[in-house]
């Protein structure tokens, strides 16, 4: 929380406090009063935020998830017959880009072929269309935390959807979501957790929008607390990714 004091020479407003709670600017007058203000007139006092970012998560492996429906602007799926296959939302513009950073330590990307709802598709590329897939890709790591998968989305000012299938084993995780020009506060959700010998797969829903076009979309999946630290350690998966406006 952030309190500008002004001086009564500041236009023709009177002394009060400004105080900035994320994107709401709120001139406190007097207590009694309780006046809820812009900031009109006074341009330079906060950096005004009017970018959109929630997220939700729902548990996974509850049916089936056709990409070609639920990504309407563009899809990706990792993993189909090996790690390095990547399909995609053919005939579109790429708004999701397929090639995934990896975070920290983690090793390198490895074949997941387990516990997730099937995924299908028919306006696919390389693959034109199949159905029942439930390979995708994962990365493990030994360490307690901070090591994962990244990817990016293209991010402008019109709100968008993205539907994020992921899951876990023998770790809890950490999702952030995060936008490029900083204009709404980060996502962060570390619910997600598998115990001690088990998997757990999970559907996320973000919403966002940037402050202005041609912005992007920041995600990072990590690992926030690894329970398996020895011989099979703990892992972050990740299936697909589908974007809606």
């Amino acid at each position: 929380m952030i309190h500008l004091r002004l001086r009564r020479d500041v236009g023709d407003m009177p002394r009060g406090t400004f105080t900035v709670v994320r994107s709401t600017v709120r001139w406190e007058l007097a207590r009694a009063f309780g006046l809820l203000l812009g900031l009109a007139g006074c341009p330079d006092a906060v950096r005004e935020e009017d970018g959109l970012l929630t997220g939700t998560r729902a548990l996974g492996g509850v049916g089936p998830v056709d990409l070609t429906t639920e990504g309407s602007l563009d899809w990706v799926h990792w993993g189909l017959g090996g790690v390095s296959s990547v399909n995609r939302k053919d005939a579109v513009t790429p708004q999701i880009d397929a090639a995934l950073g990896v975070v920290g330590m983690a090793s390198g990307l490895q074949s997941v072929d387990c516990c997730i709802e099937p995924f299908s598709w028919s306006d696919g590329t390389p693959t034109a269309a199949v159905s029942d897939v439930i390979e995708g890709i994962f990365v493990d790591s030994a360490n307690p935390s901070g090591d994962g998968l990244a990817l990016t989305v293209a991010a402008g000012d019109s709100e968008r959807t993205l539907q994020l299938y992921v899951g876990a084993w023998c770790a809890r995780t950490r999702l952030e979501a995060r936008l490029g020009d900083g204009s709404a506060e980060p996502y962060v959700d570390t619910s997600l957790d598998a115990p001690m010998g088990a998997t757990q797969t999970a559907r996320y829903t973000i919403t966002f929008r940037a402050a202005s076009p041609q912005q992007s979309l920041h995600l990072e999946l990590t690992v926030d607390d690894n329970h398996c630290t020895t011989d099979d350690v703990g892992e972050v998966w990740l299936f697909a990714a589908a974007l809606h406006e």
